[in-house]
């Protein structure tokens, strides 16, 4: 009953527009406000009911987006430390190669944004990445960790992973199979 007397509303007020010629944009702004709440109650959906709701999240998994990066250092073993203190499930993480092909996690292709250097991660070796301290994040530091010590500490600590990789380059893919 409601859904259809809001249609009938919708309808009148479209044509009172129409058939009134408004040359005000003031008049138009002003009606803008009836419209939006009408169309609001027309298609907003009332049908979930609370046992649908579990039903639908049973089995979601909770998960750190680069580990927990208001915590700790984003992409780092800390961060992640921080998501299962946090009761986390998974974390993601990126994945880039350094110049002599080790995946490293780093959502950028440079250090600017998570360090204070200035570095291309596809530029530098392994050893000059190790020794890149990342910003500090709420009293924790961290340094850049390999694909490696990554998926080891994931196992070690029954976290699930998404891996984000920003290159589809042959070398990356086959560090994950």
């Amino acid at each position: 009953m409601a859904l259809h007397l809001a249609r009938h509303l919708l309808t009148v007020i479209l044509l009172a527009i129409v058939a009134g010629n408004f040359n005000s944009v003031l008049k138009i702004v002003a009606t803008a406000p009836i419209l939006l709440t009408t169309c609001f109650y027309i298609f907003k959906n009332n049908n979930v009911k609370s046992k649908n709701k579990n039903k639908f999240f049973a089995g979601l998994n909770v998960g750190g987006h680069r580990g927990s990066p208001h915590e700790a250092p984003e992409n780092s073993i800390e961060g992640f430390m921080k998501a299962k203190q946090a009761k986390c499930e998974l974390v993601e993480f990126d994945i880039h190669l350094s110049s002599d092909g080790i995946p490293v996690l780093i959502h950028d292709e440079t250090t600017t944004r998570t360090s204070e250097e200035n570095v291309a991660i596809s530029e530098a070796p392994l050893t000059h990445i190790k020794k890149i301290s990342l910003k500090e994040v709420s009293g924790v530091r961290a340094g850049i960790p390999t694909l490696e010590e990554a998926v080891e500490w994931c196992l070690q600590n029954n976290m699930r992973m998404i891996f984000d990789v920003k290159s589809a380059e042959p070398k990356v893919i086959s560090h994950l199979f």
